[in-house]
């Protein structure tokens, strides 16, 4: 938590056993009182906007139209289409977080045994980011849109293919030069086995190792 929201918790709590005590006279627009010093509303939004920028506030509106938009098509988010739009949303970043690994789901499990970051743990940690409001307000956004924009079974079928359909995995041992990739090269197909060991002593990739020179699918 930043140290402007502890400090917010805190001049609230203040204001709240202040007007309880009848310390000060507290105006209604008050949302703290500083050494007895009342802090209005508008100052506070005012603080609010220059801390955080102008993206929150433009993003608050464009949630507000959205509801809007929906409240005029009459839209709705039913219960059951949100939690299935979360299930979707966790598979989705539990595959990018395999593919930026560069490992299979086995793999993953494998290598993440005994560590904290084992795949139900990453599971818990992804379902606790995901904020229900922010889900909620895209779906909408989304079947708002469904009712003005044509998409048509290719154009679905062209979209899958590219972000989910075949794709191709690669490894590699980077090297500084030609020449001593041939004798690399040489020495692999007699010697496959020493793949992994030469990735570990030879590749200049080194944030390929713990992967074993294996590349993000394409």
């Amino acid at each position: 938590m930043s140290p402007l929201c502890n400090r917010t918790i805190l001049s609230i709590t203040f204001l709240c056993l202040a007007a309880r005590a009848g310390l000060c006279a507290v105006p209604a627009d008050a949302v703290a009182v500083v050494n007895g010093e009342a802090l209005l509303r508008r100052d506070f939004t005012a603080a609010i906007l220059r801390e955080l920028g102008r993206p929150v506030l433009e993003t608050y509106i464009d949630w507000v139209l959205v509801e809007q938009e929906a409240r005029r098509a009459g839209v709705s988010i039913a219960e059951g289409e949100l939690e299935a739009r979360r299930e979707t949303e966790i598979r989705l970043r539990m595959r990018r977080l395999y593919e930026n690994a560069r490992m299979a789901p086995d793999e993953f499990a494998k290598a993440a045994a005994g560590r904290d970051w084992a795949p139900d743990q990453v599971r818990k940690e992804i379902e606790k980011s995901i904020r229900p409001e922010v889900l909620r307000l895209r779906l909408l956004a989304e079947k708002v849109l469904r009712t003005r924009v044509e998409v048509t079974d290719a154009a679905v079928r062209q979209y899958y293919d590219r972000t989910h359909g075949k794709r191709f995995a690669a490894a590699h041992i980077a090297v500084p030069d030609e020449e001593f990739a041939r004798q690399l090269l040489g020495l692999l197909r007699v010697q496959p086995q020493r793949w992994p060991d030469l990735v570990l002593h030879v590749s200049l990739d080194r944030a390929s190792i713990p992967s074993i020179g294996r590349l993000q699918p394409v």
